[in-house]
């Protein structure tokens, strides 16, 4: 598909990277900054604040977008140029259904997919650390493809 490549690239584009449950990636932090999008979630309607993120995961720049208070706290504690592992965890909390993330420094895809960190949807244990008690997941998918 070398036209949408080339599309794209005319139009400074950034393509989406998305985070899924109990798959691990490796992406060097690139830039961050303050950015909101539209609520595409329910009547609730209005935007929603959050941090994109520009990260390179094999080779190639890419973005998403998140207003999980947990995933910003964990990413602002590394340094651009940083490579770090990102493991999204699903998991109840007894009220519900819960999104939470693991960030680890370095390149440790092969460790956290041996563990699988979190439970399963559906599973009934707690999350990997308290933190993740209050994440919420706005990804990629509602964000706009710009950086």
């Amino acid at each position: 598909m070398e036209g949408a490549k080339k599309y794209m690239k005319g139009q400074d584009m950034v393509p989406f990277i998305s985070f899924k449950q109990s798959v691990p990636l490796a992406v060097k932090l690139i830039d961050s900054k303050e950015d909101e999008i539209k609520n595409t979630q329910g009547s609730e309607g209005g935007m929603v604040k959050g941090v994109k993120f520009l990260v390179e995961h094999n080779g190639d720049k890419k973005s998403f977008f998140t207003s999980s208070i947990s995933l910003i706290q964990k990413l602002a504690e590394h340094a651009e140029g940083s490579v770090v592992t990102i493991m999204q965890i699903k998991y109840n909390s007894g009220e519900g259904f819960r999104t939470g993330y693991e960030v680890e420094a370095g390149d440790h895809v092969a460790a956290m997919e041996a563990k699988k960190g979190g439970a399963p949807v559906g599973g009934q244990s707690a999350p990997a650390t308290a933190s993740e008690e209050n994440a919420s997941l706005e990804d990629a998918a509602n964000s706009e493809p710009q950086w």
